[in-house]
């Protein structure tokens, strides 16, 4: 199953709708598991002027129900049909068409602080003081400093008011600044709620992005994405009222565009240039803040509901930056060697990345080699990784052995071999009946001489049907070394079969298939038989703990074989399969909560089309 292959739907129906209308009115598109009906009661946000109190039955609007089919197909129907017929019960999967309107609003409300009154002695050194620290910084907070008018008959202790301190800041933080200060207090923070929350959960909203706080920076911000036209104009009717919940202040609610996107934290170091650039660009039209999570950075990237243009160019430039530049092969198509499967390439890369300003990230999923960084940093990262695998390919060689060789090898002689030389400089591939030999080895190659020159005795080279299609001699027999039968008739010994497996999962090739010529009943037929080895057959013969590499790999392979029905997510650190869909629908991935199309497999593309989107990609300037 993919991420967007559910059995259940979400729907949102009239109050006090019964589980029972709901079956006869869902179950002609399959049959039901279960049905869950949850009145759902739009929340009112506490603290506001204008809010009036709502009877019961006026807040009950609607109810949500969910509705899980046994079948997957049964579920599908049911959601495009509710969809395309206008049904009473509006249909409401996480799937949605891709937005040409802005369904994002932005909270901003003042962070909570405190303030502070420091006493001096004398009105001049109050003075001196408020012109000191006033618009100075306080741990990184920018600060308002004041002088208070004293009292007539005041002689002593004349205070100024701190503003804008921390939420944190104690009066022995306050010390070092004051100087010489003869009594400080402190105020009571402007407001213990939590408005996060509050908003959170606020009627029609579907995702809520909280944005940390900025120390640096006065106010807070949070991102919803809302349901509807109506709830888009509830939330912006907010826009300016003075909640209780944020102490009285004011509250700021504009309709935005806004994307978000996660780069781990080596990967934004090498694009960090990048962003900040495109920050200086579209100033003043388009927002661009970064957050450090230890270990991964997100960007997020918002703009003006009007904005429309200015927001697509910016959004497709930062999903450009964040993708980074795909190496490709002589042949236009991407550039990839199964040396970068293994652990030893793992070692070469971290220490190119840390010797270089660019930073090359092999997708193992998608087989894709992603260099980061400017221009002229990506150019060299290409040329890095294109010199790299032409070393490692340079380096190995293979030579086809006589299958009749590889029972000696199976049965210890190929680990003999190993042990003396090194276990990563010889390996056996019995699909293919070769020895893959790496780097140059003297040592080796004597000890693998004799295999090389081996020629099958004439008793050997008779045809059986009772022969191992792996190495050609009569096939297993023992209770160490069995013989494996096939569903499509052919034998192995499971000693071969079992190597053959191991290797498939190790080197990223499975499923394994039948190399037998042709169906068992026709010897005489030239062609391979080319039967997947049943899951069944892989499991019993898999070591436990390699069970789990052979499936992936096999599924691996299987998306990779079939890449006009699937896609991989478009984050780079998320491995989430999805099935593509015949018209331009986003979702947003519940792995990494990246946002993308189903239609052209790529990171949504808010405002425009895929067609669009496809067209303005091209032109995208590299820069520096």
């Amino acid at each position: 199953m993919t991420g967007t292959d559910s059995r259940a739907l979400i729907l949102e129906g009239p109050p006090g709708i019964s589980e029972a209308r709901v079956h006869d009115y869902a179950h002609r598109y399959g049959p039901i598991k279960d049905i869950v009906v949850t009145p759902d009661v739009p929340m009112i946000v506490e603290g506001s002027e204008d809010n009036d109190q709502e009877d019961e039955e006026n807040r009950l609007r609607k109810s949500a129900v969910r509705i899980e089919f046994k079948d997957m197909k049964d579920a599908a129907a049911a959601a495009r049909s509710l969809k395309d017929h206008g049904a009473t019960l509006a249909g409401a999967i996480p799937i949605e068409p891709a937005n040409m309107k802005s369904t994002w609003v932005r909270f901003k409300w003042p962070q909570v602080t405190r303030a502070a009154w420091i006493h001096y002695s004398s009105i001049a050194e109050a003075k001196t003081m408020a012109e000191k620290l006033h618009g100075s910084f306080f741990r990184g907070k920018k600060i308002t400093a004041s002088s208070l008018r004293p009292d007539k008959r005041q002689k002593d202790l004349f205070a100024i008011k701190l503003e804008r301190l921390p939420a944190d800041t104690t009066r022995e933080d306050l010390v070092d600044i004051s100087q010489n200060s003869r009594l400080i207090t402190m105020s009571e923070l402007t407001y213990t709620a939590r408005p996060r929350e509050v908003f959170q959960q606020s009627a029609g909203v579907k995702f809520f992005v909280n944005i940390p706080e900025d120390p640096t920076k006065l106010s807070a911000v949070a991102f919803a994405c809302l349901d509807s036209e109506d709830s888009i104009l509830r939330a912006i009717q907010m826009h300016g009222t003075k909640l209780k919940l944020i102490g009285k202040q004011e509250l700021t609610v504009e309709r935005v565009w806004f994307v978000q996107y996660s780069l781990l934290t080596d990967v934004f170091k090498s694009v960090s240039t990048e962003v900040a650039a495109l920050q200086i660009r579209y100033e003043g039209r388009v927002q661009v803040e970064s957050r450090d999570f230890g270990d991964h950075y997100m960007v997020y990237l918002h703009a003006h509901h009007e904005e429309t243009e200015t927001f697509v160019q910016a959004n497709l430039s930062l999903q450009a930056i964040c993708h980074g530049l795909i190496v490709v092969a002589l042949d236009d198509q991407p550039e990839w060697d199964d040396y970068l499967y293994s652990t030893s390439s793992i070692k070469v890369i971290e220490n190119l990345n840390t010797k270089n300003s660019f930073y090359i990230f092999p997708n193992l999923s998608t087989r894709q080699i992603h260099i980061f960084g400017c221009g002229i940093e990506q150019d060299k990262g290409v040329s890095t990784i294109k010199k790299l695998l032409q070393r490692v390919r340079g380096s190995c060689r293979e030579y086809p052995i006589h299958r009749n060789v590889i029972r000696q090898l199976i049965d210890g002689g190929l680990t003999e071999i190993q042990a003396a030389v090194g276990a990563n400089k010889l390996s056996l591939d019995v699909i293919r009946s070769v020895l893959i030999v790496r780097g140059e080895n003297s040592v080796l190659m004597q000890k693998i001489h004799h295999l090389l020159d081996f020629l099958p005795s004439k008793e050997n080279l008779k045809r059986s049907r009772q022969l191992c299609s792996i190495c050609k001699l009569k096939s297993g027999g023992s209770e160490r070394n069995p013989t494996v039968k096939l569903l499509c008739g052919h034998v192995y010994c499971g000693a071969c079969l079992k190597n053959a497996l191991i290797y498939a999962a190790q080197n990223h090739f499975a499923p394994v298939k039948c190399i037998s010529p042709g169906p068992a009943y026709d010897l005489e037929r030239g062609s391979i038989c080319g039967q997947p080895i049943a899951y069944t057959t892989a499991r019993d013969l898999l070591p436990l703990l390699m069970e789990p590499d052979y499936l992936k790999v096999a599924f691996l392979s299987f998306i990779h074989s079939s890449l006009d029905e699937y896609f991989f997510c478009p984050s780079l650190q998320c491995n989430t399969v999805y099935r593509r869909r015949e018209s331009e629908t986003i979702i947003c991935c519940p792995i990494c909560r990246a946002w993308l199309c189903l239609f052209c497999g790529s990171m949504s593309h808010d405002g425009i089309t895929c067609e669009k989107a496809k067209e303005m990609r091209v032109n995208i300037p590299r820069r520096c």
